[in-house]
């Protein structure tokens, strides 16, 4: 637009400078062509100025232009990076959950087993119980033959006493029969009471063993409970993210079709 008005300027003034009105003011003709050529440079003139303000005007708003659409860029560019950032911290949260869930099944596994030895050693004690209890009336009955060994004993000590010696050999043999019964007796009680020794050692043991279970129970429980409430945690956290990676797409998208105006 300026150089179309240069032009004419120029051409009016070659026309002004070839018609010679410039060198010739007196003549009413020429000074009529001289006060329209010069109506003409001043519109001209006038355009020009115009013209120029109007370019002064494109130039600043070109140089705005650029200066907000660097801004945008940089803005953009910044945008690009938490993104990155975003997607590397939703990676690293990925991975995380997946440590977590794999580490809460190991524990829930390691749970079942315990649970399944818990209840096996259950089991071997109530057979225990049940054998202790049968060695139980196993002694109450040896303890009732030894009361009725000795019983006997004594009645036959008393017979001896009151027959005499008369029937001495007789009570003689009785007695070491039932000496020999109560040796057998005897032995069996101390058999009884070894076993019954080893039952009660073992009756310890398996309540120990127990008890230690029921503390790795309790341990895998609280586990279990801690990465469940850890997991709670992780999908919080991605749940926050995810909706931060929303809201920075949104305003990436927003500033890309800004952007886009600005271009346009």
């Amino acid at each position: 637009m300026y150089i179309p008005l240069q032009e004419q300027l120029n051409s009016l003034m070659t026309t002004l400078h070839s018609t010679g009105v410039a060198l010739c003011p007196t003549r009413p003709s020429h000074q009529k062509a001289n006060k329209t050529i010069q109506q003409q440079i001043n519109e001209v003139n006038v355009k020009l100025d115009e013209a120029n303000r109007t370019l002064n005007d494109f130039d600043a708003q070109k140089k705005k232009l650029s200066v907000e659409n660097g801004d945008l860029l940089r803005q953009l560019e910044e945008a690009d990076n938490q993104i990155n950032q975003l997607n590397n911290l939703k990676l690293s949260l990925t991975t995380q959950l997946e440590d977590t869930k794999k580490m809460v099944d190991d524990e829930s596994r390691e749970r079942g087993v315990l649970l399944g030895k818990f209840r096996n050693l259950e089991h071997d004690l109530d057979g225990l119980r049940e054998q202790l209890d049968e060695e139980c009336e196993a002694k109450a009955d040896a303890n009732r033959q030894l009361s009725k060994a000795y019983a006997e004993a004594q009645m036959w000590r008393s017979k001896y006493e009151s027959e005499g010696v008369a029937r001495a050999e007789e009570i003689e043999a009785a007695r070491l029969k039932l000496a020999a019964r109560l040796e057998e007796a005897e032995l069996q009680i101390e058999q009884l009471n070894v076993k019954n020794m080893q039952l009660e050692k073992a009756k310890g043991r398996i309540i120990s063993e127990i008890d230690e279970m029921q503390m790795q129970v309790e341990r895998a429980q609280g586990l279990a409970n801690a990465a469940e409430r850890r997991q709670k945690d992780f999908d919080r956290v991605v749940n926050e993210w995810k909706i931060k990676v929303d809201q920075l797409a949104t305003e990436l998208d927003a500033s890309q079709k800004e952007c886009r105006q600005y271009s346009t």
